[in-house]
């Protein structure tokens, strides 16, 4: 017997905030550092607001996550409880590589102020410090993304079977956690075994095939609000 349909409502709404909210902090503000022009530290310390804002928005949406992760739980352990424990684990994972990777971030901007605490500093070598450590949260952003694949397995397999939800998204959401997971190995893995054009290539597929999560949402909302059959 499935849980009340609320827990797909959830689900549902709170995902779509999580892919208004999200694309701030992984796309918006990487592309505007990237973009700007001076001294990476000068670069840093132009759109400190920003960055910060990016901090605080990388903890929101992953916390939605955990409640998503949560109400999905709820919804299909009627369907089989052992994919919705895959689930469930593999959907929690990211929250403390989030939470801890936010202290690269944060060890980024603590060079931006050379009258701070690293006074004595040169340029040079703050320069360097605020890029490795803003080199590392985006480096831990893509080590959080496999999880972010992973979790999204079991969620395919659980709509596949659900009968409640059609199964295109099923498909569709798996197509996305093999994008995660291909970005993320091109990313970290392949560095030192591949030419750069060919990670830039496969991280281009694994972007594109991440795409196939989004319609999930439409699918938990359209399973939320329409009449479905009682199982027995």
């Amino acid at each position: 017997m499935y849980e009340s349909r609320n827990n797909l409502k959830w689900a549902g709404w709170l995902y779509l905030a999580l892919a208004i909210i999200a694309p701030f902090s992984l796309s918006y503000v990487p592309s505007v550092i990237d973009g700007a022009n001076g001294a990476f530290v000068d670069r840093l310390s132009a759109h400190e607001p920003l960055l910060r804002l990016s901090l605080a928005s990388e903890i929101l949406y992953q916390v939605i996550e955990v409640y998503i992760v949560i109400a999905l739980f709820n919804y299909f352990r009627g369907v089989n409880v052992n994919l919705a424990r895959q689930m469930l684990v593999l959907g929690l994972l990211p929250l403390p590589i989030i939470f801890l990777n936010e202290l690269n971030l944060i060890g980024a901007l603590s060079f931006v102020n050379a009258d701070v605490t690293h006074g004595g500093m040169t340029l040079e070598l703050r320069e360097s410090m605020s890029a490795l450590f803003y080199t590392l949260h985006g480096k831990g952003l893509i080590l959080a993304s496999i999880f972010w694949g992973l979790w999204l397995i079991p969620l395919g397999r659980l709509v596949l079977i659900s009968n409640t939800i059609p199964k295109f998204f099923g498909i569709s959401v798996m197509i996305g956690a093999a994008g995660y997971i291909l970005r993320a190995v091109a990313i970290l893995a392949l560095p030192s075994l591949a030419s750069p054009q060919m990670i830039e290539n496969l991280s281009y597929v694994g972007s594109l095939m991440m795409i196939g999560e989004v319609p999930i949402i439409a699918g938990l909302l359209f399973a939320a609000y329409r009449k479905q059959p009682k199982l027995t």
